[in-house]
Order: structure tokens, then C-alpha cells, then sequence
């Protein structure tokens, strides 16, 4: 699904900033090349500062947040106060939204992005309602 996610945010704008982080690497190895997808470290780093700049759209996939060691101020800080054009996407098992990190809370509470539970159910009435607001 947040493969999904990426991919069509590439194809809605081929200059954005995609970057992402999961606990299981090699199933998104082979977007890196494909969708021009970076890491959420690369991201965070002084390398991307010129990305920063420009002020290109950016999203951030993060795919099993309560399982990785993620730099929690900073995604604190892009959740409660995002820079214009910024996006959070993030997918979780259901108990890891039941106490989540404050940066968690902020995203499902502040309408910066989307908190996903690995739910089919769930996911299918998301992506209805998103559709809906779209149309």
C-alpha cells in the first residue's frame, strides 16, 4: 500500500521529494532507482539541505513506524510545525497506535499526514474517504 502511495505521488509530481524508512528494506530497494525514492536518513542529513531550498513538495513514507529507531524530534518538529507542501505517511501495526510517540499523535491528530493500521478494512475505507474529498 505505501508503495502504492509513493509511486502515485511520483507520478502526480515527478519533481517531488519522496523519502521513506521501513523496517524491512529489501521490498523497497528496488523503488530507490525506479522512483528516484530516497531515504528518510538522506533526508535528515546535510546532503539534502540543497533539496530543502528549492522548496519542492516533499512526502515521507515511513512503513512500520513502532518497529524502527527513528529520530523522533525531528519528525516531532515536521509533524506539529510541517513546512508548506510537506506530507507524512505513516503505517504502524494496530498496537503500536495504541501508545505511540508524541510525533505519531501529532500526525493522526494535526491532519499532517495519514496514520495507517494494517487493516484491509481500514485501508479500503481510507482510501475511500480520501477519494471522496478529492472529487
Amino acid at each position: 500500500m505505501l508503495q502504492t502511495i509513493a509511486a502515485a505521488a511520483r507520478q502526480s509530481d515527478p519533481e517531488a521529494l519522496i523519502a521513506y524508512a521501513t523496517s524491512r528494506p529489501e521490498e523497497w530497494q528496488h523503488l530507490e532507482a525506479a522512483l528516484g525514492l530516497r531515504t528518510l536518513e538522506y533526508l535528515l542529513s546535510s546532503d539534502s539541505d540543497a533539496d530543502a531550498e528549492t522548496g519542492r513538495r516533499t512526502l515521507i513514507v515511513i512503513d512500520g513506524f513502532d518497529t524502527l529507531d527513528l529520530p523522533e524530534a525531528a519528525l516531532e518538529h515536521a509533524a506539529v510545525r510541517p513546512p508548506d507542501g510537506l506530507h507524512l505517511v505513516i503505517s504502524g501495526r494496530p498496537d503500536g497506535f495504541r501508545m505511540p510517540a508524541q510525533w505519531v499523535r501529532s500526525v493522526m491528530s494535526h491532519r499532517t499526514g495519514v496514520a495507517v493500521a494494517a487493516t484491509c478494512y481500514g485501508v479500503f475505507q481510507l482510501l475511500g474517504r480520501i477519494v471522496q474529498r478529492a472529487l
